[in-house]
């Protein structure tokens, strides 16, 4: 499989975040952005930019912060945490706690959605270049009014895109414009590293953080996960610079284990959904044109312990459109065994995961979704 050709949007989205390897590796996503841009731009659920103003929200001050809440650093390697949940050690309350605004940020930040072919962002925002010490950085110019409605945006203390804004749809799944929301974390970061009032930094620092966080709270897709912990990254590094700047010790020992932490979980990630990301290096056409693919019982057996076995949710869906196209197109074998694995999913309390595998039960594959597989295969 050509993964120069499969890595979509994620190089333009992530480029300084150091994920792309697995974002490369999440089908469910990059396929998304094969549908042709007509049947996007024309698909319902889009949500336009809100006519109502974000709800007022009230962001309290981080949780004091002592000795005893900065965390021992997880051992990310050792066995017995193969399978906890990927998440951060430190209650980040400690840092940039959320607010508490009743409305749901994902309906703004649906506004900037991309569609058309090629894709272009559904509200349109300007982009410039910031000089600092001598290399140029790109971000919302700091007076944007885009950039304040941000600032209001981020005092909520909800953001759900699925189902609030999206139905999870398998290959076809919308995702925000997460290069938006980086853009607007970078801008803030920029504007405080230089600002003279060291307060009013620390309060924009601490909004990137917020941002990432409302982002990260919804565990349903690979690249949103990472986009959102690359954006707490911005922030708690900025934090963390600002806190040993003034001798802070305890706020870098916090933000320290912070930024430990996202580097981990990158790479933990990375290394789950290769799980699945094998499975498809067998997709191919047989001599009669028809999908097959042809994996190995280790590839498969390893799709089925990380659906089995995984408790974040965003793993679950990728694994889930693997074993639909297994069902489908994998040998007798591999196919009794997703069937079985996609029926006890089905049977879960968990309502998104069960409704997305017993789609993949009862659905056979769309002429579109084929001729994105037959692309893969191609590949």
């Amino acid at each position: 499989m050509n993964r120069n050709r499969t890595v979509f949007r994620a190089t333009a989205v992530l480029g300084a975040a150091a994920v792309v390897i697995a974002l490369a590796a999440s089908l469910a996503t990059r396929a998304a952005d094969r549908v042709a841009g007509d049947e996007r731009a024309r698909a319902p659920g889009l949500v336009a930019a809100p006519v109502e103003p974000a709800a007022i929200g009230r962001v309290p001050e981080p949780k004091p912060l002592t000795l005893k809440e900065v965390p021992k650093p997880r051992c990310w390697s050792c066995p017995a945490n193969n399978w906890e949940r990927i998440d951060f050690e430190l209650d980040l309350d400690h840092l940039a706690p959320l607010g508490d605004g009743s409305s749901n940020a994902a309906l703004w930040l649906a506004g900037f959605a991309k569609t058309g072919d090629p894709p272009e962002p559904g509200r349109p925002y300007h982009v410039v270049q910031h000089e600092v010490g001598g290399t140029r950085k790109r971000g919302l110019a700091f007076d944007d009014p885009i950039l304040a409605e941000a600032e209001a945006w981020v005092t909520q203390g909800t953001c759900r895109f699925y189902p609030d804004v999206w139905k999870l749809e398998g290959f076809a799944t919308r995702i925000p414009n997460l290069l938006f929301a980086l853009d607007v974390a970078k801008t803030w970061v920029l504007r405080g590293r230089q600002a003279e009032d060291r307060v009013a930094a620390v309060e924009d620092y601490r909004r990137a953080v917020r941002l990432g966080r409302l982002l990260y709270e919804e565990d349903a897709t690979l690249i949103q996960h990472l986009v959102a912990i690359a954006i707490v990254r911005l922030g708690v590094e900025a934090l963390h610079d600002e806190a040993r700047a003034q001798g802070d010790v305890l706020t870098v020992a916090a933000a320290g284990t912070v930024l430990a932490d996202v580097d981990a979980m990158r790479s933990r990630a990375a290394a789950r959904v290769s799980r699945v990301t094998s499975v498809w290096e067998g997709v191919r056409t047989d001599f009669f044109g028809r999908l097959r693919m042809d994996a190995t019982d280790e590839q498969v057996e390893s799709a089925l312990e990380l659906v089995r076995k995984s408790k974040d949710p965003r793993f679950r869906f990728e694994a889930l459109t693997t074993l639909r196209a297994l069902l489908h197109y994998g040998s007798d074998e591999h196919a009794e065994l997703a069937r079985v694995a996609l029926e006890e999913v089905a049977a879960e309390s968990n309502a998104q995961l069960a409704e997305q595998a017993r789609l993949a039960l009862e659905q056979p594959f769309s002429d579109e979704e084929l001729a994105l597989l037959k692309l893969e295969a191609a590949d």
